[in-house]
């Protein structure tokens, strides 16, 4: 048998041991939780500078995470998210997080259990940990309910509470008051259950509608609900589904954020609903085009920034 020298395994080891920590290295600074790590691998290119924002400011940011909804409400080292994005960009969510200097999630609301809304859910938790979960009422649905009791399951197990949202429930986030202000659980499409939430601060409000279809918009209006905003997250990615002429003029939002993937399958979002918007003057953002979306506030007017 042929033998190795003692000096051939120390040269051997050494280039080992180096190889290993150049790979740790690598792999901290990647992950990091101040890395420049994002979204635009998975769902886009030409990414440009966002002020960087830290847990003590106030700012609301609709994350882009291709087809589908997540925003992370920010205020005096508070943070909650509404939505978790599809699951495929869980992942990739759990890293934008860490960017912004999360480390737990005060709350998380999820509007209705749409794969494109609750799918990153289960990977945040496990990243976070969540302190309240907020969902619709499970046994209002046929839809991912097994699954959602599993996550919901694993929220609680790590000493989280979960709570099942009826019409005026309200909890802070910093200076930030969220209030369901409708749910028709009674309606027919899962689209339809989806949780109006009003996020308000300083006199200025933001309205997420989940994938709330006209039915829900209809039934919203009857009710004489407040649903005045300054910002619209758009119903159901653009969808000519949502987003009704006299949705929208109720509304009348100064902006308007869709959260949308690039070149999606549908033909989000279309061309009639775009037009009502800019015929009321509003600004329209896009995720699809402009990626994450910073919107914060002085109390008197709202400042945009853009990740593209």
């Amino acid at each position: 048998m042929k033998k190795i020298s003692i000096k051939r395994i120390k040269k051997t080891l050494a280039s080992v041991i180096f190889t290993s920590v150049t790979l740790i290295i690598l792999l901290l600074i990647f992950v990091g939780k101040d890395s420049s790590f994002s979204l635009s691998g998975l769902f886009g290119t030409n990414q440009k500078y966002i002020e960087e924002r830290r847990l003590s400011d106030d700012f609301i940011r609709f994350m882009d995470v291709g087809q589908g909804d997540a925003a992370l409400i920010s205020s005096n080292g508070n943070c909650a998210i509404i939505d978790a994005g599809p699951s495929v960009a869980g992942t990739a969510l759990a890293s934008k997080l860490y960017s912004c200097d999360v480390e737990k999630l005060d709350a998380a609301l999820i509007t209705h259990f749409h794969d494109d809304h609750y799918g990153g859910l289960e990977y945040i938790n496990d990243a976070f940990s969540i302190k309240n979960l907020l969902i619709p009422d499970i046994n209002k649905t046929e839809e991912n309910t097994d699954e959602i009791r599993r996550i919901s399951g694993k929220v609680e197990l790590v000493g989280g509470k979960v709570y099942t949202m009826i019409e005026g429930v309200n909890f802070s986030v910093g200076d930030f008051a969220v209030t369901v202000i409708g749910y028709y659980p009674d309606l027919a499409e899962e689209n339809n259950r989806s949780v109006f939430a009003m996020a308000e601060m300083d006199g200025i409000k933001f309205l997420f509608t989940g994938d709330a279809e006209k039915e829900a918009e209809y039934r919203i209006i009857e009710k004489s609900v407040d649903i005045d905003c300054d910002v619209l997250k758009v119903g159901h990615h653009g969808s000519n589904t949502s987003s009704s002429s006299s949705f929208l003029k109720q509304i009348k939002p100064e902006i308007a954020v869709i959260m949308v993937g690039v070149d999606n399958d549908y033909g989000h979002p279309k061309k009639e609903i775009l037009n009502r918007l800019k015929n009321l003057k509003t600004q329209i953002y896009r995720t699809d085009e402009d990626g994450t979306i910073l919107i914060t506030s002085d109390g008197n007017q709202c400042k945009v920034q853009t990740e593209k």
